[in-house]
């Protein structure tokens, strides 16, 4: 029975605390030896807490946002292995994981934009992201982060009118999750309209209490004890991309020895190799003229314009010799790559173009995924944008 009472009475003052002192509970989830760590933990969680943020962020930290490719191993110029090292005078923080498209990064932008290092960010584009169809809506509803969402809603320099064209999109994602889009709709009744009843008012600051608890919770368990070893390079005087490009040519040529279309063995081996001679001209009709993606990538922007934000985009090339076995028209490649750039053009931002790496073998380490000599090449822009 005494512990039945001083659990309901634990219960009720964790609720008023919240009721108290408003949605931000906070755990010391990153401290002395856990810092080093957090830079190479690339997580939800971490990259959902401001607070973690602030503390891994400095001058000479470069922001990377992407998907699936940034969810790598790689050594020699994969970028939280050369530059993950928190005493370099050259860091690179990967922020991304697959499904992570434009929007969700325009929500990102939005969050970050008082702790961005040098008021500058970098996006990777990916072909793949831009189909006729979009984005699958459960893929998109699977890794939504309310917490990133709520920061950027609170962010006083975005206008109501980004915020709302962004948050319409956003429940188109959402439609089929009925649980997020009930919430999604009660945020827009706060932000937007301010009547929540007093009742929906308590609720809102438990919920969003709960939440900033149970992420920086999960945060803490994530981040090891012990340090991880630091790789990489420490000034910035020592770093010659001419030598990094020569090993990552050796690297590639040691990991794919199976196939003539530079994909590294164990992935041609598994997704390839058994349906290969099927797969050959079986995207003929495909093309990324047409998507969804591309308004989205224009809230990115947008969301850059209104923040003051420096952004530099990333255009990663398709496999050619894969691309071509499968059929997949030049011009509707083509017409990707051009339409970003022009768009990157309206909006008077730089790119990383390599859409003229199509055939440069080991640029790519799959079917779409950058690989040894790609990073080495994306390092090199990242590190002359953010040092010029």
């Amino acid at each position: 029975m005494k512990k039945l009472v001083s659990l309901i009475i634990a219960a009720i003052l964790m609720l008023v605390t919240i009721f108290v002192y408003g949605p931000r509970i906070k755990l010391p989830v990153i401290t002395g030896e856990k810092i080093n760590e957090a830079y190479k933990v690339n997580t939800d969680q971490r990259n959902a807490s401001i607070e973690v943020l602030k503390k891994i962020f400095d001058k000479d930290t470069a922001v990377i946002l992407g998907s699936s490719e940034l969810s790598a191993t790689d050594q020699i110029g994969f970028p939280s292995y050369l530059f993950g090292n928190r005493k370099s005078e050259m860091k690179m923080v990967l922020m991304g994981s697959g499904y992570k498209q434009c929007l969700h990064q325009a929500t990102a932008v939005g969050a970050y934009s008082d702790i961005l290092p040098k008021k500058k960010v970098v996006l990777i584009l990916s072909p793949q992201w831009f189909t006729k169809n979009g984005l699958d809506p459960d893929a998109y509803a699977s890794r939504f982060s309310e917490r990133l969402y709520l920061e950027m809603m609170d962010n006083k320099n975005i206008s109501e009118k980004l915020k709302k064209r962004l948050t319409k999109r956003l429940k188109i994602y959402l439609a089929s999750d009925s649980k997020q889009l009930e919430r999604i709709n009660l945020y827009e009744r706060q932000y937007f309209n301010h009547n929540l009843n007093p009742v929906e008012h308590i609720k809102n600051k438990v919920f969003r209490g709960f939440m900033d608890f149970k992420e920086d919770y999960t945060l803490a368990k994530q981040l090891s004890s012990g340090t991880t070893a630091d790789a990489g390079i420490i000034n910035k005087r020592d770093i010659n991309f001419q030598r990094l490009m020569g090993e990552a040519q050796s690297e590639g040529e040691k990991a794919c020895t199976n196939n003539d279309f530079g994909v590294y063995d164990e992935y041609y081996n598994s997704y390839i190799k058994d349906n290969v001679n099927n797969l050959k001209n079986s995207n003929i009709n495909e093309s990324y003229a047409e998507s969804p993606e591309y308004d989205d990538f224009k809230i990115f922007l947008d969301m850059c314009k209104e923040l003051d934000i420096e952004p530099l985009i990333v255009i990663v090339p398709v496999n050619g010799s894969w691309y071509d076995y499968t059929g997949f028209p030049k011009s509707g490649r083509e017409a990707y790559y051009s339409k970003v750039r022009e768009i990157c053009k309206e909006y008077n931002v730089k790119t990383a173009d390599f859409s003229d790496k199509e055939y440069e073998k080991y640029f790519l380490k799959d079917i779409m995924h950058m690989g040894w000599k790609g990073w080495v090449y994306f390092d090199e822009a990242v590190f002359n944008f953010y040092n010029q």
